[in-house]
């Protein structure tokens, strides 16, 4: 396809085609290993999702995220902080992946008639997906978010001792961070330089007579 451009000092004719198909036999040969096979097929059947969720009072979690380029929301009855770091999850042989950002609130310092106010019927107990009325996803779209619901109630000990060895690591940081730094001290001594003493007289050569 041909346009032109002007950048300011006369129309210049541009023309875009298409990149020309790499053709290399090594490459094809290695794309047809069967291992190479199987992570291409992973990969392709890997279901991405970007999650943000904010945690009110450590008990329950608004949650957002995207699914094929739609937008959800939901309230979990689960405290979503414990599965920070978790990157790569599986559920019904289906494999996800994704980035989950959390922040924490706390309701007393919410104003009144917050999006982040816990609706008052998400109670708990059972892990629970409480969506707005009139909303209703298809099963598609919160697969992902289940998965690790299931996995945040199946692993929960072991999810709550990575929470604290990481809360410690950011308290030991931090106090350290807070430590006085010491004064720099520089010492400093005058060298008296040694006094040169004044060249000998050349001696004159001597020859035998």
């Amino acid at each position: 396809m041909e346009h032109t451009h002007d950048p300011g000092w006369g129309r210049v004719p541009q023309e875009t085609k298409a990149a020309p198909p790499i053709n290399d036999p090594q490459r094809t040969a290695l794309r047809q290993q069967p291992h190479v096979r199987a992570a291409i097929a992973r990969a392709a059947a890997t279901v991405h999702l970007d999650i943000s969720a904010t945690v009110v009072d450590q008990r329950a979690t608004l949650l957002q995220w995207w699914h094929k380029g739609r937008e959800y929301s939901a309230w979990s009855n689960l405290d979503w902080s414990l599965l920070v770091g978790i990157t790569r999850w599986e559920a019904k042989g289906k494999q996800f992946d994704g980035l989950l950002l959390t922040g924490n609130a706390d309701s007393r310092k919410l104003p009144k008639g917050s999006p982040l106010t816990i609706p008052p019927d998400l109670r708990d107990g059972p892990p629970r997906l409480q969506f707005a009325p009139g909303d209703d996803p298809p099963p598609e779209a919160t697969e992902g978010i289940l998965a690790l619901m299931e996995l945040h109630q199946r692993d929960r000990i072991q999810l709550l001792e990575a929470r604290d060895a990481r809360e410690k690591t950011a308290d030991k940081e931090a106090a350290r961070a807070a430590m006085p730094k010491p004064d720099a001290v520089l010492r400093v001594w005058k060298v008296q330089r040694p006094k040169l003493q004044p060249a000998l007289p050349a001696l004159k050569e001597r020859r035998p007579q």
